[in-house]
């Protein structure tokens, strides 16, 4: 731990607003975030552009979060009920077929040509 700290310490992160993540080589930022679990990895990818571009860069750490992403998809859909929809929109009216409609527009012939 005391390693960490000196190297810290010479990359100026004691001092607030120093982004350890984007002074460090891209490989050391990669082994760092990839101990962290899927949702403090998913959490630091919303910190800034550059954290997201870091978590981006390796395929390992992307596996990760869409993995977690999609068992939380999974239990969400197990817990939350589906959304509700009016019955008249999930009612498909059957197509009539050309012989049908003829059909009808014959009958309707028929019966106009008696009325009169």
């Amino acid at each position: 731990m005391d390693i960490f700290k000196r190297l810290m310490i010479l990359l100026g992160a004691r001092h607030p607003g120093v982004d350890f993540i984007h002074e460090l080589p891209l490989e050391v930022s990669v082994i760092i975030l990839s101990k962290l679990d899927a949702g403090s990895l998913l959490n630091s990818a919303l910190v800034c552009k550059n954290w997201l571009s870091v978590c981006k860069s390796s395929l390992h750490l992307r596996k990760k979060v869409m993995g977690y992403v999609r068992r939380r998809n999974r239990l969400l859909a197990l817990v939350m009920p589906p959304a509700q929809t009016p019955t008249s929109l999930n009612k498909k009216k059957p197509k009539k077929s050309t012989a049908a409609i003829r059909k009808k527009l014959k009958l309707q012939r028929k019966f106009n040509t008696f009325r009169l």
